[in-house]
């Protein structure tokens, strides 16, 4: 830390920081620190810490003519560093996109003369609160590196973030003032709704043709539009598009590029429409494409699971109530008891596009549009089901999302449960099934473990999932008609739960594939107090009511037991005892496959009724 003027020797570069009276400086940068700087932008290496409490900590790294290529990844991380010092209320902020003073000052850059140019002095004047307007700052510190001509006159630097004056917004005629840099920040969205690109040039391709149809638009300007458009799109795809700091969100982003590459025309584009119906509709669209991926994913892993249901019908294991072993089944049975819940879950979702395919572009702000667009034409156009008839309601209904996530939610639950089902099968104390190890994981400590993580994380991830839902209900209930800004938090735990819901599904598809079964495992857990419902049955065919039939079962183990034998070494004597009507056929009881054929109606687990299952399930999927 320093109260005092400073001047530092940076190979041939001399940097003077003046520090009047009650500012402080600090020093942050250790030794070994580098950025590398590209254009604007200021990155720093991958796992480098940070340390900058002022710009004379970051100076000295600028200065550096050796300069590494590696870089920051500014759309995964952020980093926030603040001066400690109550005296140096200076606070930078490294974020995706770009570092940032969050406190204006003036800065005085005192040019090159041609009396220094072998020994160039550049001098920051800071003022009692020494944050500077970094951007401004380091684009003239790179001039004086190597551009050492700067004319002679003193420049004063105003703060470049945010060089976002409102009248740059799409909203900004209203206002007169800036923008706060930490409010600019908070407002932002493009980060994560940059991702509905694609459908916010869809939509906006569209709207054009709508006004071409209403005279807003020449055929001319139309084709210049839709061309411009597509370049736009092009440019997101190849990875060339440049986001700008006034870039709030993807809908101004694309809007304001699109004006450079067509010029003044582009400006005819939000004629009569607003974000909000904008919005709407890129939201929609791009849920729309979302929902055939998920459900193609989800296709994969019920068809997945009916494939292996086919071809592992003799397989028998113990069927479970309570986690207490009840009667015989087949590992088909359960394989596909769980394919069915994902039917309905195909099936729910199918029936909820409807909701989600209907336009919402055409209803403006709030009020409808002035310029009698032909909504039927865009919905066509950009293939809504239908037409959002109120206005009001368009721009702001979000049901369509919380369905989705209410969806999501309970195909997780699924999902989770049958993971339950398989960690417990794959312990060592089951041993019914081993899953793969390109699923697996081990121990860090224990070297014998085969962790089944990709379950556990499918379990895990539907906590997540509850969590959106929740969240955004919350953030629902409380708003008043029409478009709020609360809305913007929409897209963030939707985006996630498709995320992650597709993820899960197609890991669990992996897993199914993948594990291996255990049959022989599954047939020794199989024992004979399980053919007891088989035995009160028996004596049911012999006339006795089935009520007094379980008792005399009941009875019959509890003898077994007793005697610490199975029920199938009992003598004919014995079981005569107990009712008259055994006989010697009570023998017959005691087989696993005649127990599991016997389950013949409808829905039962005999071989019959599991290959009408799996016709059933292979018809779902047409």
């Amino acid at each position: 830390m320093s109260t005092q003027d400073e001047t530092f020797e940076l190979y041939d570069l001399k940097v003077e920081v003046v520090c009047p009276p009650g500012a402080r400086i600090m020093y942050g940068a250790k030794p070994g620190d580098y950025f590398v700087l590209e254009g604007e932008m200021l990155y720093l290496p991958p796992n480098q810490g940070i340390s900058i409490y002022s710009l004379s900590a970051v100076l000295p790294l600028l200065a550096a003519k050796q300069r590494p290529t590696a870089k920051f990844d500014w759309m995964t991380s952020d980093a926030e560093v603040a001066c400690p010092d109550p005296h140096c209320p200076s606070r930078l902020r490294i974020t995706r996109t770009g570092l940032r003073a969050f406190k204006h000052s003036e800065t005085t850059v005192v040019p090159i003369s041609d009396e220094n140019k072998v020994n160039p002095v550049i001098s920051f004047v800071l003022t009692s609160t020494p944050t500077i307007a970094i951007k401004s700052v380091i684009y003239y510190l790179l001039r004086a590196l190597y551009q050492p001509d700067l004319p002679d006159t003193i420049h004063q630097v105003e703060s470049i973030m945010p060089e976002v004056e409102n009248k740059q917004q799409l909203w900004g005629g209203r206002f007169t003032g800036t923008t706060d840099p930490l409010m600019w920040e908070f407002n932002q969205s493009l980060k994560y709704d940059k991702r509905m690109r694609g459908a916010d040039i869809q939509g906006s391709i569209a709207y054009t043709k709508a006004l071409r149809l209403q005279g807003v638009y020449t055929e001319e300007e139309e084709a210049i539009m839709i061309k411009g458009l597509q370049a736009v799109d092009q440019e997101w795809e190849s990875g060339k598009f440049e986001i700008k700091p006034t870039d709030e969100d993807i809908h101004t982003a694309n809007e304001r590029r699109l004006s450079e590459i067509v010029g003044p025309v582009g400006g005819k584009l939000h004629t009569g429409r607003s974000r909000n119906d904008q919005c709407a509709t890129d939201l929609r669209l791009w849920l729309l494409a979302e929902i055939k991926d998920v459900e193609s994913a989800l296709k994969g892993l019920i068809r997945v699971m009916v494939e292996r249901a086919d071809s592992e019908k003799d397989i028998l294991m113990p069927g479970y109530t309570h986690l207490q072993r009840g009667q015989p089944i087949r590992w088909s049975h359960l394989l596909l008891s769980h394919a069915f819940s994902f039917i309905s879950d195909l099936q729910r979702l199918r029936e909820l596009v409807p909701r989600v395919s209907v336009l919402p572009l055409g209803s403006g702000a709030l009020a409808g549009n002035p310029f009698g667009v032909d909504r039927e034409f865009l919905a066509k156009e950009l293939g809504f089901q239908s037409i959002a008839e109120n206005s009001l309601w368009g721009v702001s209904d979000r049901d369509y999302i919380v369905e989705f996530m209410m969806w999501a939610s309970l195909t997780m639950t699924h999902a989770s449960r049958m993971a339950e089902d398989l960690i417990i099968y794959s312990t060592a104390e089951f041993g019914f099934i081993q899953l793969s190890d390109a699923y697996s994981t081990g121990s860090s400590m224990m070297p014998q473990k085969k962790n089944p993580d990709s379950l556990e994380l499918l379990r895990g991830k539907s906590g997540r999932i509850f969590g959106n839902m929740a969240g955004f209900l919350m953030t629902l209930k409380g708003l008043p008609s029409t478009y709020n800004k609360d809305l913007q938090e929409d897209k963030e735990p939707l985006f996630d739960s498709v995320d992650n819901v597709s993820a899960s599904l197609r890991i669990a598809e992996g897993v199914i594939a993948t594990l291996n079964v255990n049959s022989e495992k599954m047939r020794a857990a199989l024992t004979m107090d399980m053919l007891a419902t088989d035995l009160a049955d028996y004596l049911v065919r012999k006339g006795t009511p089935f009520r007094e039939t379980h008792h005399i079962s009941g009875r019959a183990v509890a003898l077994a037991e007793s005697l610490g034998v199975q029920l199938s070494d009992l003598t004919l004597e014995q079981y005569k005892k107990l009712s008259p009507k055994f006989e010697e056929d009570v023998v017959s009881v005691f087989d696993f496959e005649r127990s599991v054929e016997q389950r013949n109606a409808i829905g039962g687990t005999s071989k019959q009724t599991v290959d009408r299952q799996i016709a059933v399930l292979r018809k779902a999927l047409e």
